[in-house]
């Protein structure tokens, strides 16, 4: 799978993420970066042209199917999100989150 942008109409947030009623998250952007070092992240991400994250491509282990580890972090959260976003058998990207 390459990254170098993903359509917003392909990205949802997966239901097994959505606790009660809570609204999904707005995510506008996840764009590609130069790397500055090897521990750099490979995308950034941003939100009404705020960066409030950071994403480092990987490769699943079995299947060597690649995806994205994110961390979202902003300071009205509580606590920084940790997420996988992989993209589904349709073309469509899953976002997946816990913390």
């Amino acid at each position: 799978m390459k990254l170098d942008h993903i359509p917003l109409d392909r990205l949802y947030v997966d239901k097994t993420n959505m606790r009660f009623s809570r609204k999904a998250p707005d995510v506008s952007d996840i764009l590609p970066t130069e790397r500055d070092h090897d521990k750099a992240p490979d995308h950034r991400v941003s939100a009404g042209g705020v960066e409030f994250g950071a994403g480092w491509t990987k490769a699943a282990r079995e299947t060597g199917a690649k995806y994205l580890s994110l961390k979202l972090d902003d300071p009205s959260l509580p606590a920084p999100i940790y997420a996988t976003l992989t993209q589904g058998d349709n073309g469509e990207h899953k976002l997946i989150w816990s913390r």
